[in-house]
């Protein structure tokens, strides 16, 4: 079975958080062994509902992560988490394929650092062939290969989304919006 090491966290808030939940939940339907390792901390309440769909969580600080049973060798994903980013040049060491989700149309400094410094991840997630016009030119300076590159648009389990219309006046404004950080650049 396909293990998988998610560095960070689901949680209700944020889109990286709520897409790691969606996707997680996708894995485990399709037999994927999913572990976690949170990097602030974990919440009680989403370990019961991870638990729940058969994934694994380690608590071991994220500077130890030789100390994870199995990690050595296998795929590692970070979604928009710069714990992540900053343990890859420990999980290089121990032969993991690092696999980067970035949540934005822009990179943060702590990427371009990393990669700059010790070459692009192994894969690269976009959500949106804008995302990856944005970001692909960026990582070109790192060694980055458009190859390692995929499209692959963020899970939403619809289930969790109660359809619930509000009613609405004729030619009064109708507004649908979602709160996200502003792309700085």
């Amino acid at each position: 079975m396909t293990k998988i090491f998610v560095l960070g966290y689901p949680g209700d808030m944020g889109g990286a958080n709520t897409e790691c939940w969606h996707t997680v939940k996708l894995w485990r339907k399709f037999g994927l062994d999913v572990h976690f390792i949170p990097t602030w901390g974990y919440d009680p309440v989403w370990r019961e509902k991870l638990d729940a769909i058969g994934c694994t969580t380690h608590r071991v600080d994220p500077g130890k992560l030789e100390d994870v049973p199995g990690i050595e060798g296998s795929a590692t994903i970070g979604f928009c988490n710069s714990e992540f980013i900053l343990s890859g040049p420990k999980l290089r060491s121990l032969g993991c394929k690092m696999i980067w989700v970035n949540c934005m149309t822009f990179m943060f400094d702590y990427e371009r650092r990393f990669f700059e410094e010790h070459g692009p991840a192994d894969a690269m997630i976009y959500q949106s062939e804008f995302q990856r016009s944005e970001i692909e030119p960026q990582l070109a300076a790192s060694g980055y290969e458009a190859s390692s590159g995929h499209l692959i648009r963020g899970a939403f389990d619809y289930e969790e989304w109660r359809f619930d219309p509000q009613g609405h006046e004729a030619g009064s404004p109708f507004v649908v919006g979602r709160a996200a950080r502003p792309d700085l650049d």
